[in-house]
Formats: C-alpha cells, structure tokens, sequence
C-alpha cells in the first residue's frame, strides 16, 4: 500500500508539478476508513442474513402448514367420498320410486 501511494504521488507530481506529502496521520485515517468501511459491510451482511433466515422460516412455516393441510385434505376427501356414494344411492333410490310411482 504504501508503494502505491509513492507510485500515485509521483506520476501526480510528475504529471500536475504537484505533490502530496503523506504523514502516519493519513495513513492512520486511511486504517481508520477502512475498519469503518469493514464494519458497515459487515452490517449490510448481517442484515441480509437476517432477512433470509427470516425468509426461510417462513417458508418451513409454510411447508408444515401445506402437509397439516393436505392431511386434512385426504380426510375431507375420504369423507366426500363416502356422502357422494350416498347421494348417488339416494338418487338411484329417488328415481327408482319415481318410475315406480308413474
């Protein structure tokens, strides 16, 4: 890092006739910014894994929610089942009478 800087003061100097001059002070600034910048994306991180843990949850939720409902489901249907059977026996007797009553 500090080569690099030395290679942009030169081509700077080089270049606009001007120079920079570094102390420990910007480099500590420079260290300073830096651990801020590290910890701002370690936030950013966090709160997106957080927001996806989130997510997650609710889609365990919801898949618990759809096999509750589906067992549901094939006891309502074995019950339809047995009411359809009957209507259509009560059909069949209705219009067995009816033929019978004409």
């Amino acid at each position: 890092m500090h080569l690099a800087v030395k290679d942009v003061n030169t081509k700077l100097s080089r270049s606009a006739k001007r120079f920079n001059y570094i102390t420990p002070r910007d480099f500590l600034d420079f260290i300073r910014h830096f651990v801020d910048l590290l910890i701002e994306k370690k936030e950013e991180l966090e709160e997106q894994q957080y927001h996806l843990n989130v997510g997650l949850d609710k889609l365990k939720q919801t898949e618990t929610s759809v096999i509750d409902l589906q067992k549901q489901l094939t006891v309502f249907e074995k019950d339809l089942l047995a009411k359809d059977k009957a209507a259509n026996e009560k059909l069949k007797l209705m219009v067995h009478e009816q033929k019978e009553a004409e």
